[in-house]
């Protein structure tokens, strides 16, 4: 059970991460770097995120909960099923906007069969 202090800091070294993955680039940005603009001990961030892949799969995540957030509205108004893949599709163009800098990045870890 996770208490409300632990998910606002999960929550603050989340946000803290994206910031700098688009400002910064994703490989340009440490875990260190991170823990300090998250305003938390470095060993505090490794706590809840063993490394910035965790924090890229976070990102999925969240990614994927804004894009069923923002298809909704859609998918229960629309029945014509071009309407449904249209809304759908542009729903996920939209959420994705804030990270079109770095999304290559994120993406091609995700294919890395290492990943």
């Amino acid at each position: 059970m996770t208490t409300a202090r632990a998910e606002a800091t999960r929550a603050a070294i989340v946000d803290a991460a994206l910031r700098m993955f688009r400002e910064q680039g994703y490989e340009a940005t440490t875990m260190r770097a991170i823990a300090r603009e998250a305003g938390v001990a470095t060993g505090n961030a490794y706590y809840y995120f063993g490394s910035k892949e965790e924090l890229i799969q976070e990102f999925y995540s969240r990614n994927h909960a804004a894009h069923l957030a923002a298809s909704r509205p859609v998918l229960d108004t629309e029945t014509d099923l071009a309407a449904r893949l249209r809304g759908v599709l542009r729903a996920l163009v939209d959420i994705n906007v804030p990270y079109h800098g770095f999304a290559a990045k994120l993406y091609s870890r995700a294919a890395e069969p290492s990943s």
